[in-house]
């Protein structure tokens, strides 16, 4: 859950460390056909200032969907639904991530393509030469499989 308050740089870093990545990359959300994001020196600047929109400002529905696009040359695309709009007299306090499906692939993990060939893949049955590849695509860890997905208990 995200406040309405919250503007479109708050969800830009709330995605971040949701996904455990550091912002090295150009990103933008496009929400109702417009281009919104937080700009890097030397990539796309946007026309709104990103910390000034806020999410109840856009007029999102429930059940409406918006992209997220992330790290350009990977081109990481990821659809963020609107789940449902809940009106409180009480500040939500932080974000809460209250269900998923899936772990995030790591940052710099290569293109969906590649990260699907790993997920399907990396199974501890493989052999020691198939481990070393799994291995070097997912930066030296096989413990990044997507078919597992735990929300934190706060």
């Amino acid at each position: 859950m995200v406040s309405g308050n919250s503007t479109i740089e708050d969800l830009h870093y709330i995605l971040q460390i949701a996904l455990g990545w550091s912002d090295d990359h150009l990103n933008r959300f496009t929400i109702h056909g417009k281009d919104y994001g937080v700009s890097h020196p030397g990539g796309i600047w946007f026309s709104d200032d990103p910390a000034q929109v806020h999410l109840a400002g856009l007029q999102l529905r429930e059940r409406e969907k918006f992209l997220y696009e992330y790290d350009f040359s990977d081109r990481w695309c990821h659809q963020i639904r609107v789940e449902a709009i809940v009106h409180s007299d009480r500040p939500l306090p932080a974000p809460v991530c209250l269900a998923g499906k899936r772990a995030a692939p790591p940052e710099d993990c290569g293109e969906p393509e590649v990260s699907r060939t790993a997920i399907n893949d990396c199974d501890p049955a493989l052999a020691e030469r198939d481990r070393s590849r799994m291995k070097c695509l997912l930066g030296g860890s096989l413990r990044y499989v997507t078919r597992y997905f735990r929300v934190v208990p706060r």
